[in-house]
């Protein structure tokens, strides 16, 4: 995927909600906490959040906790 699709992800106006971390892309579209592409800390969809995720209480083990699926690489 490239940038300019995962921007246009951003859970905004009935958009899908896409997140990229550590190379993989993940759809957080219908996960709670990322309503209308918005999370902790200013984390926002449409982005690759693997610099910051450790500002997350959870970190990246979310995705598994979460049972997402990549949906595709990035970039």
């Amino acid at each position: 995927m490239s940038a300019a699709q995962l921007k246009a992800n951003d859970g905004k106006k009935g958009h899908k909600a896409y997140v990229a971390l550590n190379g993989k892309v993940y759809d957080v579209s219908k996960v709670d906490e990322w309503k209308d592409g918005k999370h902790y800390k200013g984390m926002v969809a449409g982005t690759d959040l693997s610099s910051n995720i450790h500002l997350s209480p959870h970190g990246a083990g979310i995705v598994n906790d979460l049972n997402l699926k990549p949906i595709a690489v990035y970039p």
